[in-house]
């Protein structure tokens, strides 16, 4: 490379760098501002759970999916909701008891199956969910 090329490299190489750190402190700056009471796993559970019966349902046609996938994912955010809204102790009972029913009854599914996908994740999400709540009860 030549003087002058070089030097435009760096200079648009620290542009980038520049740009990034900045946004990493937006990003930073964002982060300390969240209210972590309000960050609730349950929310998260929710979601995956019933995102993956209703991708059963689109894939497949599968009902069963969809019904107990969104069911499920439901009493998760309603646990959520409960929690961050001043019913922690029953929300997380109620967390603890669907996730212990989902990984216990998936978790057999993946184990017969010998697949992972899609029952061993779901087991996996319940039972990460299943430990939160236990936790959360236990303080």
């Amino acid at each position: 490379m030549t003087g002058g090329a070089s030097t435009r490299m760096q200079c648009f190489q620290w542009r980038v760098f520049s740009d990034l750190e900045d946004y990493a402190c937006s990003v930073g700056v964002w982060l300390a501002r969240i209210d972590y009471k309000m960050v609730e796993l349950n929310y998260v559970a929710g979601v995956l759970i019933a995102s993956g019966g209703l991708a059963g349902y689109l894939k497949k046609g599968s009902v069963p999916s969809l019904v107990a996938g969104v069911g499920s994912g439901a009493v998760y955010v309603l646990c959520g909701y409960l929690a961050t809204h001043g019913s922690g102790p029953t929300a997380h009972q109620v967390g603890t008891g669907v996730s212990v029913l989902l990984a216990g009854m998936m978790g057999m599914r993946a184990a017969r199956s010998g697949k992972f996908m899609p029952a061993g994740l779901v087991a996996t999400i319940s039972a990460l969910a299943g430990v939160y709540n236990g936790r959360q009860l236990a303080q």
